[in-house]
C-alpha cells in the first residue's frame, strides 16, 4: 500500500499555528487578550489587578497544603497578606554567598573542597 495515497490534500496543505491573543506581536509588545485574567489589562490600563482568591485559603503555608486550582501553586510559602516577591539570580539586590563552600571527608580521611562554581553543570 502507498502511504502516500492515505493523505488527503488538506493533510498535505501547509498548516498555519493560531497564534494566541495575548502573544507578543513582531515588535515584542503583548497586548491583554478578550478573556484576560493575568492582570495584563490592568497592567496596560495602568490599573491595579485584581487580588486573587484561593478556594481552600491555605495558599500561605505551601505546595503541601494548597488546592489544584491555587494561583499560589509553585511558589514558596508566605505570610498571609504579604506580596510574594521571589529573588532571581539575575537580581543583583539578591545575596548570592560566591564564596561558599562545601567541605567534605572521604574514605581515606582526606578534605574535599567544592565551591558554588565546581558545582555548575557543564551541559
Amino acid at each position: 500500500m502507498d502511504e502516500d495515497e492515505l493523505l488527503s490534500e488538506a493533510d498535505r496543505a501547509l498548516k498555519v499555528p493560531i497564534r494566541s491573543e495575548c502573544a507578543p506581536d513582531a515588535a515584542g509588545k503583548r497586548k491583554a487578550c478578550k478573556n484576560c485574567t493575568c492582570g495584563l489589562r490592568e497592567e496596560l490600563e495602568g490599573q491595579e489587578a485584581p487580588v486573587v482568591k484561593s478556594a481552600c485559603g491555605n495558599c500561605a503555608l505551601g505546595d503541601a497544603f494548597r488546592c489544584a486550582s491555587c494561583p499560589h501553586r509553585g511558589k514558596p510559602a508566605f505570610e498571609p497578606g504579604d506580596e510574594l516577591k521571589l529573588a532571581s539570580r539575575s537580581d543583583e539586590s539578591a545575596p548570592v554567598n560566591e564564596q561558599a563552600v562545601l567541605k567534605l571527608a572521604n574514605a581515606d580521611g582526606g578534605l574535599v573542597q567544592l565551591s558554588a562554581d565546581a558545582m555548575v553543570d557543564d551541559f
